[in-house]
């Protein structure tokens, strides 16, 4: 939020502080980093130590569903 706040006061006005926005958004793209490596830690220990076998065939089903969206999206897009 407080980095949020930053960027606001660097693009006031329709003027913009290029380097203030450039360190900003340096911090915010490590604060990112560090959200998705531990959310990746949670989602493993979720995996090994809450879900069953079966439970864990099926979430490892959806996954492969999900990226062929994915795929399958950014393939429509490249056609645009």
């Amino acid at each position: 939020a407080a980095e949020g706040k930053e960027m606001d006061a660097a693009t006031a006005q329709g003027s913009v502080d290029e380097s203030k926005v450039q360190e900003i958004a340096s911090r915010q793209g490590t604060t990112i980093a560090k959200l998705l490596v531990e959310k990746e830690h949670f989602k493993a220990k979720i995996y090994t130590t809450v879900l069953t076998p079966e439970q864990r065939t099926k979430a490892d089903e959806l996954q492969a569903r999900w990226h062929e969206r994915m795929e399958h999206m950014g393939d429509r897009l490249q056609e645009r």
